[in-house]
């Protein structure tokens, strides 16, 4: 009887640990100057540890009255999650945290700093499933300046990170299908300043293939970017805002980084739309990039 008592107390153990709890993340989102921005787009991303699903789930928020955000999450203890402040077309405000078994609240504050220049980038390649081990994807860290950087990368969904090299890890992902990646770019000489730091959703299908994502942005030169209809069959419109007057070079590229279409427009300050003409390329994915001498910006397009 005293063994049956003790049997029963240790799965009642057991059953408590499996339980998720739900937690709560609370925090701010500033600009530079701590003022609060109550106008912004938090989420919190994080899988389903109690089945083994890997099945993403978003939790977003907006905020209260005195711009605080506050986003429920019903999650393991100790399973990493991402959250993601939305600044803006150009920039989003990253970090990972865990629930430990004893707290029950985690606390953040993001800075929408519009002065980070995210001239890095990263290109990805993927390959036929790797027996048990799932689909490998090799990814690649860009950095056109040759500065010295290091990076941290965040893979949600992965079951596998081979990181020997911080700028080429090797991830392995269950399935085909869509993922989030976020990457941070750190100065060498100063580990705690990030240079960059932004996230990017990729779609894998179900053959060998490369990619490249670009993160290029100057937020000095362009702001409210939008793009739409973003999977297209024709058109699409991108809208955008420039503090000031310039000649811009606007190109057309494809995965391979070919140039299908260029265009020397000048744009006004102020608000200004740009209509491309898809209907001409073949089904992929293609890149709108638009530069100039003091900065530019690109966008991903799904032509269908």
């Amino acid at each position: 009887k005293k063994n049956i008592l003790l049997l029963f107390a240790l799965v009642f153990t057991l059953n408590l640990q499996a339980q998720n709890s739900l937690r709560v993340i609370k925090g701010l989102v500033t600009n530079q100057a701590g003022e609060v921005l109550a106008d912004k787009k938090v989420e919190a991303r994080f899988y389903d540890c109690t089945d083994n699903t890997n099945q993403e789930i978003i939790v977003e928020s907006s905020s209260n009255a005195e711009g605080y955000y506050e986003l429920w999450l019903d999650i393991c203890d100790n399973e990493p999650f991402i959250v993601i402040a939305h600044c803006g077309g150009v920039f989003q405000s990253v970090d990972v945290f865990s629930f430990y078994e004893d707290n029950d609240e985690i606390n953040f504050t993001f800075d929408c700093n519009y002065d980070y220049n995210c001239d890095v980038s990263f290109s990805y390649t993927y390959g036929a499933p790797d027996g048990p081990d799932g689909i490998p994807f090799n990814f690649t860290a860009i950095n056109p300046n040759n500065n010295d950087y290091f990076y941290e990368w965040a893979f949600l969904g992965a079951l596998e990170v081979i990181g020997d090299h911080l700028d080429t890890p090797l991830v392995y992902y269950p399935t085909f299908g869509q993922y989030t990646i976020c990457m941070q770019s750190y100065n060498i000489g100063d580990p705690f300043n990030i240079v960059c730091e932004f996230c990017e959703s990729i779609n894998a299908g179900e053959a060998f293939e490369s990619f490249g994502i670009s993160s290029i942005a100057s937020p000095t030169i362009a702001q409210a970017i939008s793009l739409f209809p973003n999977p297209t069959t024709s058109e699409v419109q991108l809208d955008f805002e420039l503090l000031k007057k310039e000649s811009f070079t606007v190109e057309i590229k494809n995965t391979l980084g070919q140039l299908q279409w260029q265009q020397e427009t000048h744009f006004r300050e102020g608000k200004n739309q740009l209509i491309l003409d898809f209907s001409i390329y073949p089904t992929g994915i293609y890149f709108i990039n638009v530069s100039s001498p003091s900065g530019g910006f690109s966008r991903k397009v799904v032509k269908e």
